[in-house]
């Protein structure tokens, strides 16, 4: 983020996570920080219900994964996941003081981070995502720009036009860059191994694969992005 806005490129942060934690995790430079609105210490839970909810995290932890068929909206395993975490979360929560929270937050989620995007309304946008939330605003991205799912899953790779798998957030710079400087054409030389075009990083590139996204390719693309992931992110690399 800080090569780019050296740059001098506008960057926004748009993310599902707590603003609390963008605001001191962001550097100096970025133009506008958008994430979830939640304030813990507004909150103060029963004793019974705390212990609830930590014997809760035990029980998400070991729940069966969840594997959707994206193109057919289908659920291909853990329909026993998705039946208790409806039933907690739903049922069980929404009876509970905690579900005072569930009520609070305004989430950061799908078409909020698209209507953040839309609300700029860019002319030549890069939108990066990886996941589920990220979706509809890559979708928008791809209409007007490109579209990057960097290390995503199914959901992001889908719906974007441009495929980065990589150790280094430094790729998603050099997309950028590339595409400031000389568009798609440049961003295709990134897709054609040649780094030229982001020289002053290119020795930061080291093992980063680009690629255009085409229905022929979306599948293989998929495995090899999410072995990427679960291989920078470990676990948490299993979320949607």
């Amino acid at each position: 983020m800080k090569y780019l806005v050296g740059e001098g490129f506008k960057a926004v942060v748009i993310s599902t996570a707590y603003k609390q934690f963008l605001e001191v995790s962001a550097l100096p430079g970025v133009e506008a920080i958008y994430g979830t609105d939640f304030l813990p210490e507004k909150y103060l839970l029963p004793e019974e219900e705390k212990n609830m909810l930590l014997e809760a995290v035990g029980e998400v932890e070991s729940l069966d994964e969840i594997e959707l068929d994206v193109r057919k909206g289908e659920v291909k395993k853990g329909r026993k996941s998705i039946d208790w975490l409806n039933e907690f979360f739903w049922k069980k929560l929404a009876r509970m003081k905690a579900g005072k929270i569930i009520e609070d937050m305004k989430v950061m989620g799908g078409k909020k981070k698209k209507e953040v995007v839309e609300s700029y309304n860019p002319e030549n946008v890069v939108a990066i995502g990886d996941s589920i939330s990220d979706f509809e605003m890559l979708e928008y991205a791809k209409k007007r720009g490109i579209a990057v799912s960097f290390n995503g899953n199914e959901f992001a790779v889908n719906h974007s036009n441009l495929a980065v798998i990589s150790e280094t957030a430094f790729a998603i710079a050099a997309v950028v860059v590339a595409y400031g400087r000389e568009g798609v054409t440049g961003v295709n030389n990134l897709v054609e191994g040649d780094f030229k075009i982001v020289e002053e990083i290119a020795d930061k590139l080291k093992g980063t694969e680009f690629y255009w996204v085409f229905p022929e390719n979306t599948e293989e693309l998929i495995v090899k992005s999410k072995q990427m992931r679960r291989r920078v992110r470990g676990e948490a690399g299993k979320l949607g």
